[in-house]
């Protein structure tokens, strides 16, 4: 027997856009499945599909980016996000959204903030980013932050990373429910990097290291010393694990399996940033243990430079050109 024709409208947007006829079978219909095309097999009727999701993604990075290339304009990327753009609450329904920092019952408790919230939070950080050891390249960063995808995925930051920078921006926060959150912060952190340090990629070195400086300077400001410095020690090790303190050496050891290394920089952005987090770590470790008149964690100044094959660091826009 003959199939019924497919009501007008519901056709796949692939078959649509082939002109092929679809069977209107969900998830994946007959002709994308035979195509090995059920990626693209979408639908319509089923709210925002993965293309439109996608070009909001786009359009709100492209915002996000305009927004840091022109930090004196009005900002553009700044629209609240609607609730279907959380993806970190996995089917739970998140607080409401409204204007201005409008908090919701329980939202510290989530993996990330919601986006309102982080996003002030970001903005608070981002002015004293540098008073905090922060060495990433900042456009770069804040790229990756607005993608909307889980965080902890490979397209993010690491979260223990994410959490550090709310971390400092909940200290910075003017919103005393907003401060109220700090201790809830401080914990999740610490957890994040002890499982991390655990099992880290090399992708996330540069990350870790990143988190273990903020942190360390948030502590080393709220006067918890001792906790500062040994974070400051696990940024040290991380930084000269991953030989960090060698990059352009010519007499640098072959990596082998028994050695840590970092696979080559994707280009002189990636190889700043690298650069920038050694030489951070580094006058970091002695500044501090300096003006606590302590034993700095990379021994003596004489001893850490004869170990030093690594450029100078320039500005993060001189990496940029």
């Amino acid at each position: 027997s003959s199939t019924a024709p497919l009501q007008r409208g519901k056709a796949c947007l692939n078959c649509r856009k082939r002109k092929m006829k679809c069977d209107g079978a969900r998830p994946v219909c007959g002709q994308c499945e035979r195509a090995g095309r059920e990626e693209d097999c979408e639908y319509a009727d089923g709210g925002r599909t993965r293309t439109q999701m996608l070009q909001d993604t786009i359009s709100e990075l492209e915002a996000r980016i305009e927004e840091l290339e022109n930090p004196g304009q009005p900002s553009t990327s700044l629209c609240l996000a609607a609730a279907g753009q959380y993806p970190y609450y996995a089917g739970v329904n998140p607080p409401a959204v409204q204007a201005g920092v409008t908090t919701g019952s329980g939202w510290w408790d989530y993996d990330e903030p919601p986006r309102h919230i982080a996003r002030s939070l970001l903005e608070t950080f981002l002015p004293h980013a540098t008073q905090f050891g922060f060495f990433l390249d900042p456009r770069r960063f804040m790229s990756s932050t607005v993608l909307v995808s889980t965080l902890g995925q490979e397209n993010r930051p690491l979260p223990a990373l994410m959490t550090a920078v709310y971390l400092v921006g909940i200290r910075l926060s003017r919103s005393d429910e907003i401060r109220a959150r700090e201790t809830v912060f401080l914990a999740r952190v610490r957890s994040q990097l002890g499982l991390v340090l655990s099992n880290l990629r090399p992708n996330q070195v540069m990350q870790a290291v990143q988190a273990e400086v903020i942190l360390a300077h948030y502590l080393f400001y709220t006067g918890s010393i001792v906790e500062a410095r040994y974070h400051t020690s696990a940024a040290v090790s991380l930084t000269m694990g991953y030989r960090l303190n060698k990059i352009h050496s010519l007499n640098d050891v072959v990596p082998n399996e028994f050695t840590l290394a970092l696979p080559p920089a994707q280009d002189a952005i990636e190889e700043g940033e690298r650069i920038n987090g050694f030489w951070m770590v580094l006058v970091m470790d002695k500044a501090w243990a300096a003006a606590l008149n302590l034993p700095s964690t990379t021994g003596t100044v004489e001893n850490a430079i004869s170990q030093i094959d690594t450029p100078w660091p320039w500005e993060v826009a001189e990496y940029e050109e």
